[in-house]
């Protein structure tokens, strides 16, 4: 055979190539479609759609793609809004898992960003998701993208709390309350516990201006924060939350901060045992209890040791009835 009849099987063999991938990228691509189109009524609340169809076609996608590509991507994508809008959160959850293996490859930071905020706000629109559900996706970035993305999911977290229309209804103002708690813990994960404090403060004038009974919730959890923090202004400084210092359900956080405030542990301990069955009704003060007692052995140990140039461990422990390896 001859150099020229050899060029002309090559190029008849790439011809056969290039015509094989667009047969398979028009076979992708019409799956992907059909299967997008499935998740487009099943978000429309629109019956007759096929959604196991759907999830197969796209698994297939997925199955087909040798190395991450952006089709297998946006299979993901949808597989993730269709389990959400069938209210398979676990299955959702492992295939929202599975695109941050995408995001070390070609994905760009925006696109990923962008992808990621869409897919959190469609499942915090989901009226059956459940707050350890929705933890979870929140706190998948922080597991699993750079930190960036960790901290603009932090912020989409912070603009649907404040939201227009939040505090329509009970059922709202609960969601907003599991969305706080969630807030502190990945504020607490990032080492900015004082970012708390504002939006504490600001959700409690959005429930005082809605005469929401749940504005005493949230002032419990910003005087928590601000003792916390182990610094700043008192929360009852405020002509906003003053008028509340007196009321009955806040008796023990007050009598917490005024322990706080005056250094005492002996008098915080003393609160814990009386007011302890009452502070532990709420999982996120429960939870944060045992925090609020090491501020405050830190601050009496603090206070205790300033006239002093030396001081014994053993006489610290028995100060605050503690052992000496622990201080």
């Amino acid at each position: 055979m001859s150099d020229e009849e050899f060029m002309m099987e090559d190029t008849l063999d790439d011809e056969e190539d290039e015509e094989e991938e667009e047969d398979a990228d028009a076979l992708v691509e019409n799956k992907y479609y059909n299967a997008k189109g499935t998740s487009a009524l099943l978000t429309q609340g629109i019956k007759g759609s096929q959604p196991e169809k759907a999830i197969c076609e796209l698994q297939e996608i997925i199955d087909l793609e040798g190395s991450k590509s952006e089709w297998g991507f946006k299979a993901l994508k949808q597989q993730m809004k269709i389990q959400t809008s069938l209210g398979r959160y676990d299955q959702a959850l492992t295939v929202y898992r599975r695109l941050f293996e995408y995001m070390h490859s070609f994905i760009t930071q925006n696109y990923a960003e962008k992808t990621i905020i869409t897919l959190l706000d469609y499942v915090t629109a989901s009226a059956a998701v459940s707050p350890d559900h929705l933890q979870a996706f929140y706190d998948a970035p922080k597991e699993l993208a750079p930190k960036p993305l960790y901290e603009r999911a932090l912020q989409n977290l912070r603009e649907t709390e404040f939201a227009k229309g939040m505090l329509d209804s009970q059922g709202q103002g609960t969601t907003f309350l599991e969305l706080l708690c969630m807030e502190i813990q990945m504020y607490d994960n990032m080492g900015k516990a004082d970012m708390v404090k504002v939006d504490f403060f600001q959700a409690f004038n959005n429930y005082d201006e809605a005469g929401s009974c749940q504005r005493v919730i949230v002032l419990k959890y910003l005087v928590l924060a601000h003792i916390l923090m182990g610094s700043g202004i008192n929360p009852f400084d405020s002509q906003e939350t003053k008028p509340y210092k007196d009321d009955v359900d806040m008796m023990p956080l007050v009598a917490l901060l005024e322990a706080y405030e005056s250094h005492d542990i002996h008098k915080a301990e003393s609160i814990i045992r009386e007011f302890g069955e009452a502070l532990q009704r709420d999982e996120l003060i429960g939870t944060h209890l045992p925090d609020v007692l090491h501020e405050l052995r830190i601050q009496y140990i603090q206070e205790y040791v300033k006239p002093y140039r030396t001081v014994r461990l053993e006489q610290l422990a028995q100060q605050i009835v503690d052992c000496a390896q622990t201080i």
